[in-house]
């Protein structure tokens, strides 16, 4: 790639003024002045112009119902397992930038988003959901659709997008591709409201689509190891017949010694060291193989003997053995990034200074199938107070099961009144998230008690009226302050 070439990878803030202009001139007499665009931003335009993209779009369409997500996320499972552990670290790495990671399938339609909570009411917004489709002729330019459509790492910032309601975003994108195939598989994807832009988000995309590639490698080698292992013995047969031995994917890997003249009888070539797929015989999953209309001529259903593990065709399940694990290990992660006793009398005295702690936060990933422990600390104190307690519960393998660990943490310095509107907040945007299926366990120490009880507290306009005695619409004060007045006082 030359040097121009990787320059026109990366957007220029800079320019969204200018780039603004080139829209609406482009979107009025279609086309833009020389040098107005990068080329992979004009280019798109075309597309979607030709594609009659509606550039008044303020979000995607509407996403799949939840049934039809499960299904979609079940027909990817493949993709989604090596993708988890890079999806798992966004949740922290991503933390306070205001951008999420986005992985979506081929056809870009979503398949999970992580990242910064604050960040997931935005994204939910403009239905950057599971789901929905981000492909360019359904959203115009952005950075899904369009690395999909140019199979290599995107950067579209603001102006740039060709739809109105999308410009307020910033994205950075690449494919992931099959490593055996070649075959675009995905895309992983970061994106933000305008002002989280950064340069290096390209590169963090790009970095995460290799090591999911490499992921996605090492698992075919194994698959492939242990589907030569498990045909040994049909290989072994001195019956006279014939074998081949085909992967997942449809595509020959071994003859026996009567294959070649067996299948030349046939009419058919076969050439390992350049396999092409056999109809009828690609794709994994629990079915034995496809309709017998798909298989080529010379082929014959009864023929096909599927090999299966644990239920699967063709793939590869590890053995499980027990090992040894440290569960104190992210609380001693959480008092390592802070220094409790300084942290307690500070956000007691200065609250402000501190605004950023007002979280609530996993101990592990989330877990629909357990049952949510919320544990609030108290007045002049931080989630560190439980660290003792967390490590006896954690190590409980009962607990362990069937609970998972979530904190509030919060200025101590603060109206408790006002935390608990927080707390509100945050708890809203994870529903959001993750639709409960579970009652949540709440445990408030001091202060944390009197804001869980406000959890289940409804006290309608009555604290409003008791400060006020006045309707909200009929005090006069900004509107800004009105509006968090009534979010902390009125639940």
């Amino acid at each position: 790639m030359s040097g121009s070439d990787v320059r026109d990878l990366f957007s220029h803030p800079e320019h969204d003024r200018k780039i603004r202009e080139s829209w609406e001139g482009f979107l009025k007499e279609g086309g833009c002045a020389p040098d107005a665009l990068r080329f992979l931003v004009e280019d798109s335009w075309r597309r979607c112009l030709g594609a009659k993209v509606d550039p008044s779009i303020a979000h995607a369409g509407q996403p799949l119902r939840e049934g039809d997500v499960s299904e979609l996320r079940h027909d990817h499972r493949g993709l989604i397992e090596a993708c988890k552990p890079v999806m798992t670290m966004a949740r922290d790495f991503l933390s306070d930038t205001g951008t999420v990671m986005v992985l979506t399938d081929s056809r870009g339609v979503v398949l999970d988003v992580e990242g910064d909570w604050a960040a997931m009411a935005p994204a939910e917004k403009v239905h950057l959901l599971p789901g929905a489709a981000w492909d360019e002729a359904q959203c115009g330019t952005n950075a899904i659709g369009t690395a999909l459509s140019l199979r290599q790492p995107v950067q579209i910032h603001s102006q740039e997008h060709f739809c109105e309601g999308i410009k307020r975003w910033t994205c950075s994108a690449s494919v992931i591709r099959d490593p055996l195939l070649g075959e675009v598989m995905g895309v992983i994807d970061v994106s933000g409201l305008s002002s989280s832009y950064s340069r290096h988000s390209l590169s963090l995309v790009v970095t995460a689509a290799n090591r999911i590639e490499s992921f996605l490698a090492k698992k075919e080698m194994q698959c492939r190891f242990q589907l030569i292992e498990r045909s040994i013995a049909r290989f072994a047969s001195a019956d006279g017949s014939g074998a081949i031995l085909v992967d997942r994917h449809g595509l020959p890997m071994k003859l026996n010694e009567n294959a070649p003249s067996l299948l030349a009888a046939l009419g058919y070539h076969l050439d390992l060291g350049r396999p092409s797929k056999i109809a009828g015989l690609c794709g994994a999953g629990s079915e034995p193989v496809t309709a017998k209309e798909g298989l080529p001529a010379w082929m014959r259903a009864e023929w096909v003997e599927p090999i299966f593990d644990n239920g699967e065709r063709v793939t590869l399940v590890g053995h499980g053995f027990p090992l040894a694990a440290d569960f104190t290990a992210p609380a001693a992660v959480m008092l390592a990034q802070q220094d409790p006793k300084k942290l307690e009398i500070d956000s007691l005295l200065r609250p402000e200074k501190h605004a950023d702690i007002a979280r609530v936060a996993r101990l592990q990933p989330h877990d629909p199938n357990k049952t949510v422990l919320l544990i609030i600390h108290g007045l002049k104190d931080t989630p560190a107070t439980w660290v003792p307690m967390i490590n006896h519960l954690i190590t409980d393998e009962q607990i362990r099961s069937n609970y998972q660990l979530w904190f509030y943490s919060y200025p101590t310095g603060y109206p408790y009144l006002y935390s608990a509107a927080i707390l509100r907040r945050e708890l809203d945007t994870i529903e959001r998230r993750f639709p409960p299926r579970k009652k949540m366990v709440v445990i408030g120490h001091s202060m944390g008690g009197c804001i869980s009880r406000l959890l289940i507290t409804d006290t309608g306009d009555k604290l409003w009226h008791e400060l006020f005695r006045k309707s909200p619409d009929e005090i006069a004060m900004p509107a800004e302050s009105k509006a968090l007045l009534q979010e902390t006082l009125i639940f």
